[in-house]
């Protein structure tokens, strides 16, 4: 493209635009253009022009409003979705310009300086060399010492990107969280989708199934649940019924207005009823419309009944009365098989695809991979027709393929217009065309809500964008102008391909500048919205439900918009350091785009849903997408410049995939379920669930009359009001009697908890039982101290065992063994009582134990369930077997441990010679009593090294089975003698440690967790744990006693380590 093109594009682009601007100003100052224009604000019952005179109203007023508008009054005005999307939209512009404040400044001058000779070769106008081809990297000359510049740009851009990029999904974060915190009711957090449900047993309706189940883990919190049915039959009926109604309203609108004084009785209007109303007998309108509205009533009524009763499917939403509770159940899981009782958070009931909720987990599965291919397939058709489209409508194929159109595009005025605008044209035609296509393949995997489907469709678009546009574009005019050249040096193709780039610089400037002039231009004129709502108010509407129709505004359309911004951001970011001059086209898109979509987004667009910022992972995945193809990029330009530093630009990639990496481990937890954190405060006002459980209805199912509506939902409706009811009458004194005794319950253990954290002077029964546990502790040990041993025939008294006290029992004064150890142990006791003491008080870690009095199941709920945004933060895990915890890992923080995952590899596993040699060693030397020689025995089988090992052979085995099949009896002998070993080996591990088990059979393990990561430092004051008590499954949590972190530096011997671990177990268990 010549220089004068360029500039002719650009100069056409702004005058459409000033052009569009103008007929903005005035056409929204128009009465009747209103709801146009200001739809938004009148839905809301605002006045359109804010309070002012129309007339007197400045036409750019908009600009200062957009510009001093808040981050709060888009999300009162468009939601929390909007606001993420001009988080996007700033962070992009911010990149763009600290970007450009150092590339522009710095590159320009350094390319245009270049006087070397070889830049033919690399122009950015498609073949053409021009004045703007000094202004790229294009123009430095090859193995430069300027290309050091263009590597620190690379740099440049891909460090202020992770900075921002970081910063917003921070901030997007606390969006969401004060969102979701907020008090005002929100129904979907009340409700949880559950699918895959297990056929019924005999003799159970589905209804009775999944009340039984849910109403058995969580007893106290659910409320009910709705069954989802086959509705396809009553909302064909609905939808019919609802027909007739709008053109009854019609019929008598008309009706109305034919009535005059020259004929007050009006003309009744009619209709035929035959195919599409233009054959058949004419009726009156108004009677033959109250007539079939009276027998779809009746008819519909009748379905309803049969659907709940006989068409429900393996799906349902149920109700809790806490959404902490519905909370914890969307993230915990149910079934030992994931192929049932599927659950997952609900979202709102305007969301939900009905349809896709009663599809199974495989035929789900099934469908997401044969949606991929389809995709697949559609990206590599779709690449023939741009291909072609890209390289033929240039000036120069053109005159080839088209000879008569030579006389035409002589013309210098009309050849400049087609140069400038016949290719992008064509493109944007082909995009206008596939949204539709991957919104209904999106909805065919079985997503379950709109918001979900809008997300994946916009992901697709994306790669299809940048797959044919970009990528597509690009070496598609390559292959076309060079088909001859790679067909003469095949082995030159990669140099082709690497050179592609910069050689359609020029028409991706053109691109983006059409797209921020005449596109943005078009939203905010509405023109073609102002067209057809005033046809359809003339020719097509009736009534005002028609007429509100006809300017119903929509929404931001994030399916097209998002795939949109992030193809022109992937454009720019990628010839940011190749064409420099692309960066202000970038930041005039993106500043123009915020500017004008906060004005629609204040004015006139509509949200259609709510998913409280759950694009944004998908918009920063795509971003550093982007970020890793532009280092890709350009690492591979540095290759054809033959620069030998291009080899610096190797880590930037891995860099990338790092960053991703840590940002969705630390952020997006809490984008894919919702914290329990987050949720823990209830609102004030307990909500009505019946009026919760009724939004969720689907409107053919939803009737006005209160008597019909409980005779229809008794089967496919949860009846736990009516149990209620029963317990009011049958069973109140009872229910009263047992919420007394678990308020007596929880009041006794918080006495207690308070009084393990208060001085000793101010404890009674603890300081008391404390004081036995000592005296029998120590009778427990003077017992131990003889030993049957030294006691003989000759000698009945025995010889009383004694020591040398220095070191290592070698040197020093000997003692009598016993009555030193009898000292030693009145010595400690009173300082292991005061260390105890500063231990629990002053020493806590950033780790605690949590223990649930009530039912296992909260724990196992609380385990899985996330309770902080950040992942750093309050990391909950269930709990092992006390006797497995190692308790000084405990306080490690979320980063010490990844980095000494990092670091940190498996050991090998050692013969057992070794420790048997050390048993037999200990046991005739060191091991007196029973306990020490138990202690010295061998551990149980280590499986860090086992496993792996075994299943190393196995491979090999299996790999080998068919080439060599020699090796299969050596297998097999592997696993035979190793199957016996290993049976010898755990008959060595000591059968005498087992877990504690309650009187019920059931491990104490069960009703504990794990946190750690515990916030704000390493100190974990009580304050922590009360919050963390109010935090997660508040109704069932409370603390036996002061949790104790083992801190073996601190101890004085291995005696008293003993000794102080049996203490604190023996508290926590007497608590």
């Amino acid at each position: 493209m010549e220089f004068s093109a360029f500039i002719t594009s650009l100069a056409t682009s702004f005058i459409i635009f000033v052009i569009l601007m103008v007929l903005f100003a005035w056409l929204s100052t128009k009465p009747g253009n209103a709801v146009i224009y200001y739809p938004n604000r009148i839905l809301r019952g605002l006045d359109p022009w804010e309070g002012g005179s129309r007339r007197t109203r400045n036409p750019f007023s908009w600009i200062k409003e957009a510009l001093s508008s808040t981050e709060a009054d888009v999300i009162a005005a468009s939601g929390v979705d909007t606001a993420v999307h001009f988080v996007f939209l700033s962070t992009v512009l911010g990149i763009l310009v600290l970007s450009g404040i150092i590339l522009l400044p710095v590159l320009l001058p350094v390319a245009i300086t270049d006087h070397s000779s070889d830049k033919v070769t690399n122009t950015t106008s498609n073949g053409t060399f021009s004045d703007l081809d000094k202004l790229s990297m294009g123009h430095v000359e090859s193995k430069s010492p300027r290309l050091w510049a263009f590597v620190i740009g690379v740099y440049w851009v891909s460090l202020v990107a992770y900075y921002l990029l970081w910063k917003a999904y921070k901030h997007v974060s606390d969006l969401r969280a004060a969102a979701l915190v907020s008090q005002e009711l929100k129904m979907e957090q009340y409700a949880i989708l559950v699918r895959d449900i297990p056929p019924p047993p005999e003799g159970q309706t589905r209804k009775e199934q999944v009340d039984l189940y849910f109403k058995t883990i969580y007893p106290d919190k659910f409320y009910r649940s709705l069954v989802v049915t086959d509705n396809k039959e009553v909302n064909k009926i609905w939808e019919e019924l609802e027909g007739y109604k709008k053109k009854l309203e019609k019929a008598e609108v008309v009706y109305e207005k034919s009535k005059t004084e020259a004929s007050p009785e009006g003309t009744r209007p009619k209709n035929k009823i035959g195919f599409l109303g233009l054959i058949g007998e004419k009726v009156d309108t108004i009677e033959y419309c109250n007539e079939k509205i009276n027998e779809l009533l009746q008819k519909l009524e009748s379905e309803q009944k049969v659907t709940l009763r006989e068409k429900q499917q393996a799906a349902a939403v149920v109700f809790f009365t806490s959404r902490v509770t519905a909370a914890a159940a969307s993230q915990s899981r149910h079934s030992r098989m994931i192929d049932t009782w599927t659950v997952i958070d609900a979202p709102e009931a305007r969301q939900i695809i009905w349809s896709n909720l009663s599809l199974g987990y495989y035929e789900r599965e099934i469908r997401q991979y044969i949606v991929y291919v389809v995709v697949a397939l559609t990206i590599l058709f779709y690449m023939i027709p741009i291909g072609f489209v890209s390289a033929f409508t240039t000036l120069e194929q053109l005159k080839k393929l088209l000879p008569f159109l030579k006389v035409v595009v002589n013309i210098k005025a009309i050849a400049t217009v087609l140069e400038a605008y016949l290719p992008q044209l064509a493109l944007i035609v082909f995009l206008a065309l596939l949204p539709s296509l991957l919104l209904f393949l999106s909805k065919t995997e079985g997503i379950p809500s709109q918001s979900h489907a809008v997300r994946a469709t916009s992901g697709k678009y994306f790669y299809f964008s940048v797959l044919n546009v970009f990528i597509g574009v690009t070496l598609g005019g390559t292959l076309f102008t060079t088909l001859k050249t790679v067909e003469n040096h095949p082995n030159k193709i990669v140099s082709f391909l690497a050179s592609s780039l910069p050689s359609n610089a020029t028409f991706f400037l053109t691109y983006v500048a059409l797209l921020f002039f005449v596109g943005y231009g078009l939203q905010l004129s509405r023109i073609v919205p102002l067209i057809i709502f005033h046809l359809k108010k003339k020719y097509l509407c009736v009534t005002e439900a028609e007429v509100k129709a006809a300017w119903a505004p929509g929404d931001l359309g994030y399916a097209t918009r998002v795939p949109g911004d992030l193809l022109v951001l992937t454009i720019v970011i990628c010839y940011s350091v190749i064409a420099p001059l692309i960066i202000p086209f970038g930041v005039a898109y993106f500043g123009l785009g915020w500017l004008v979509l906060r004005n629609q987004a204040l004015k006139v667009f509509v949200p259609s849903y709510e998913s409280y910022g759950r694009m944004w992972p998908h918009l920063y995945k795509r971003i550093v997408a982007a970020l890793i193809l532009y280092q890709v990029t350009m690492f591979g330009y540095f290759i054809i410049k033959k620069f030998v530093y291009a080899a610096l630009l190797i880590p930037l990639p891995i860099i990338s995939l790092i960053f991703a990496f840590v940002c969705q481990k630390k952020f997006y937890g809490f984008f894919q379920t919702t914290a329990l954190e987050v949720v823990a405060d209830e609102p004030k006002e307990s909500p009505n669930m019946e009026q919760v459980f009724r939004s969720f209805l689907p409107p053919s199912l939803a009737t006005s009359s209160e008597k019909v509506e409980d005779e229809q939902f008794e089967d496919a409706v949860s009846q736990m009001s009516f149990a209620r009811q029963n317990n009011k009458h049958a069973g109140c004194r009872i229910g009263v009697l047992l919420s007394a005794m678990r308020s007596i319950h929880h009041a006794l253990l918080h006495l207690l908890y308070q009084q393990w954290t208060q001085p000793r002077e101010k404890r009674t029964q603890p300081h008391a039982r404390w004081s036995v546990l000592q005296r029998d502790t120590r009778k427990n040990l003077n017992e131990l101290k003889l030993s049957e041993k030294y006691k003989t025939v000759a000698s009945p008294e025995g010889t009383r065992p004694t020591n040398k006290v220095g070191f290592l029992g070698l040197v020093g004064t000997k003692v009598d063994t016993i009555e030193h150890c009898n000292q030693k142990i009145d010595e400690l006791l009173p300082k292991l009582e005061s260390k105890q003491k500063i231990t629990l008080r002053e020493k806590q870690q950033s780790a605690a134990v949590v223990f649930f009095t009530t039912r296992r199941v909260i724990a196992a709920a609380a385990a899985q369930s996330l309770h902080a945004r950040i992942i750093d933060t309050w990391t909950v895990m269930d709990a092992p077997e006390a006797r497995q915890i190692l308790w000084r890992n405990l306080s490690l923080n979320h980063y010490e441990r990844e980095i000494r995952k990092l670091f940190v590899g498996y050991g090998l596993e050692l013969s057992r010679i070794i420790p048997l040699i050390t048993f037999h060693f200990k046991k005739k030397y060191l091991c007196v009593t029973e306990a020490e020689v138990k202690a010295a025995a061998p551990g149980d089988i280590d499986y860090a090294t086992t496993v792996p090992g075994d299943m190393l052979v196995f491979t090999i085995v299996i790999c080998y089975s068919v080439i060599a099949p020699l090796i299969t009896p050596f297998g097999v002998a592997y696993f035979s003698i190793g199957w016996r070993v290993l049976r010898n080996q755990f008959a060595l591990a000591d059968p005498s440690i087992s877990g504690v088990v309650e009187k019920d059979g059931r491990l104490p393990e069960t009703k504990a967790i794990l946190v750690i990561d515990v916030r704000e430092g390493l100190q974990l004051p009580w304050s922590r744990l009360d919050e963390l008590r109010e935090t997660s499954c508040r109704e069932n949590f409370c603390l036996p006693g002061p949790v104790f972190i083992k801190r073996v530096n601190n101890l004085a011997t291995q005696v008293v380590s003993e000794k102080l671990v049996q203490t604190v177990a023996v508290l926590l268990s007497a608590n």
